[in-house]
């Protein structure tokens, strides 16, 4: 029993509180992540719980019931291909850079919002990770210029102290985050490796190169977030709307295309054949079921499975006939 409420055992009690959260905010909480939480928590109380089989499993058939009937109400809504959000790739981050450029006059608003999209991109990082959010005031978990450095022939320049570095583009960029979702908060660091194919075209797409304009033109000082714009830090907002315009001139729902869509981009421009731990680490999830989420294969697959697609001369007509003509006579 609970001591706030003697007369309703503590874990019904538990299970009904998450049952209305499920329900009241359906499309942000699913069913079996509602079920994972109320097993998480019973564990943690398992010593004070005395007729309530947890071991076994048990759940009271209130609880049951309902989550059957929103199990049953998550089958029957629109396929993932029509609700699942977009991929913001390299095209798209390309066509971004344009706009901006077009219609943003300051150069300094340019560099800051192209140096976002690079970093978004690059390091696969959630929002919340790189920029403060109008309705979240979190600046602990963002990226801080004290902690973001610039390497060049491996040696590390601050990002506040951007008038001593080297000339010439830097090799790679580095940052610590504080905080990471799924790392329990613990934090941990973030690196991105300038594109080889700079050296010989110019124009070549490269994070570094972005984020390295972008820093040498800012000022940072060692309080600073790493995005500021004219001494205030950088929202969510200005993003937004950029990459919004970029779906509808794609002929793409627009609501489906938010800055967490940024953090798809590098999972889904993955070769089939990278380890599973590789895209892991790159942004940050702690399960294969977390980043299989972002990960949208699109050709990978048929480009691995094509010549399994166009054999001839493996499964014959004489290896079907051996395998399966011994089960004739059971049917």
């Amino acid at each position: 029993m609970d001591p706030l409420y003697p007369s309703i055992p503590w874990p019904l009690l538990f299970e009904c509180f998450l049952l209305y959260c499920v329900v009241d905010a359906f499309k942000k909480i699913a069913p079996d992540t509602a079920d994972g939480y109320v097993s998480a928590v019973l564990k943690m109380r398992e010593h004070r719980l005395s007729d309530y089989s947890v071991r076994e499993g048990a759940r009271s058939p209130l609880y049951t019931a309902v989550l059957k009937g929103l199990n049953a109400a998550k089958l029957s809504e629109l396929p993932r291909r029509l609700t699942a959000r977009i991929p913001f790739t390299v095209p798209f981050i390309l066509w971004s850079f344009g706009y901006i450029r077009r219609h943003y006059p300051d150069p300094a608003l340019q560099r800051v919002l192209c140096a976002i999209m690079a970093a978004g991109h690059a390091f696969s990082l959630r929002p919340g990770e790189f920029l403060l959010s109008p309705h979240k005031y979190a600046p602990n978990r963002i990226l801080q210029a004290r902690t973001t450095y610039a390497w060049f022939d491996g040696t590390a320049y601050s990002a506040t102290e951007a008038g001593t570095w080297p000339s010439g583009s830097p090799t790679h960029f580095s940052s610590m985050l504080d905080y990471r979702k799924a790392s329990a908060g613990c934090g941990g660091p973030v690196a991105v490796t300038a594109n080889p194919a700079r050296i010989r075209d110019k124009s070549a797409f490269c994070c570094v190169h972005i984020l390295a304009e972008y820093i040498r033109g800012a000022s940072l000082r060692d309080t600073d977030m790493l995005f500021t714009y004219r001494g205030a830090h950088v929202d969510t907002v200005e993003l937004t709307h950029v990459m919004k315009t970029c779906a509808e001139k794609h002929d793409l729902d627009p609501d489906r295309v938010v800055p967490a869509c940024l953090r798809k981009g590098v999972l889904t421009q993955m070769d089939l054949n990278v380890p599973q731990l590789q895209r892991q680490l790159q942004g940050g999830w702690r399960s294969a079921a977390g980043e299989n989420n972002y990960w949208c294969r699109l050709f990978q697959v048929a480009d691995a499975n094509q010549s399994a697609v166009h054999n001839t001369g493996c499964a014959t007509a004489e290896v079907i006939r051996n395998i399966f003509s011994a089960t004739t006579a059971l049917l």
